[in-house]
């Protein structure tokens, strides 16, 4: 339980790379906005300026400065707590299905395994949602 509190209090994040002009990089502060092409798929994209890891700025033979931008993820976040509060509880109804003495037993181990599925499929997929979103991006 302290782990899923710890998680739910740490938070992940999400990073994605965006290619941007050197200059626009230089003049960026804190609370400005950084425009330029998201480098997974080309389009145009602006992120805030807190965002932006200034040690991850690397040049590109075309002129452009690849930079990483991360920042806090809700979505993410809850679905590493969901899927880390499912897993033991689906192990330990495994467990008692393969250890357990007894119909009671096994049936116990049954719906508890059975009861965490739903639970670890949403954060699942709630986690790789969170990874597909970019909250760090605003509208220019």
């Amino acid at each position: 339980m302290r782990a899923l509190l710890l998680v739910a209090l740490a938070g992940c994040s999400v990073s994605h790379p965006y290619l941007v002009d050197a200059a626009d990089l230089a003049q960026l502060h804190d609370g400005g906005i950084l425009c330029g092409t998201r480098q997974k798929d080309g389009q145009r994209a602006c992120v805030r300026g807190e965002t932006v890891v200034r040690d991850s700025a690397r040049p590109q033979p075309d002129g452009k400065v690849r930079v990483i931008s991360k920042t806090h993820s809700d979505t993410t976040t809850m679905g590493s707590a969901l899927t880390w509060l499912g897993t033991p509880i689906s192990v330990a109804g495994t467990l008692l299905i393969i250890l357990g003495s007894g119909s009671a037993m096994k049936g116990a181990g049954y719906a508890m395994a059975l009861s965490a599925e739903p639970v670890m499929i949403t954060g699942t997929v709630l986690w790789c949602l969170g990874l597909l979103k970019h909250p760090q991006e605003i509208a220019p």
